[in-house]
């Protein structure tokens, strides 16, 4: 699944309908196994198919995805928090971005798929490039 940035986790609202053009496009919606991106820093409308082992952990009767609406800053540090406990090490948000960028490289993606990838992730394939690293 492509990393996007914490931001679009954290402003994305439970909903029970596929959002239509009237919904307010200050955040984002999960709704039947996808995430209906309108609020990023690249201001691309996007749809996410999450894989089915993320599934049952979404609380439908929540309203905000993560379980509550979350600051930037209490999110990242939760982040964190959850990474240094599950690997014994400080990897931040935009680490996982990072280490997602490098391993698309490393597949030898063709530039069509390697390009949509990027942008599932949030961003062009200059800045993916600029990301990765082997």
């Amino acid at each position: 699944m492509p990393t996007r940035r914490v931001h679009d986790y954290r402003l994305c609202k439970i909903i029970n309908y596929v959002p239509n053009q009237n919904i307010d496009k200050k955040f984002n919606y999960y709704f039947n196994s996808q995430i209906y991106i309108f609020n990023t820093k690249n201001k691309k409308y996007d749809i996410l198919d999450l894989p089915s082992q993320i599934i049952s952990y979404i609380d439908i009767s929540n309203e905000w995805l993560l379980g509550k609406f979350y600051n930037q800053s209490n999110l990242s540090k939760i982040t964190c928090e959850i990474m240094r406990k599950i690997y014994d090490n400080k990897i931040n948000a935009t680490l996982i971005r990072r280490l997602y960028a490098t391993y698309l490289r490393s597949l030898n993606l063709n530039a069509h798929e390697w390009n949509l990838q990027a942008n599932k992730m949030g961003h062009s394939l200059l800045e993916n490039i600029k990301y990765s690293s082997i």
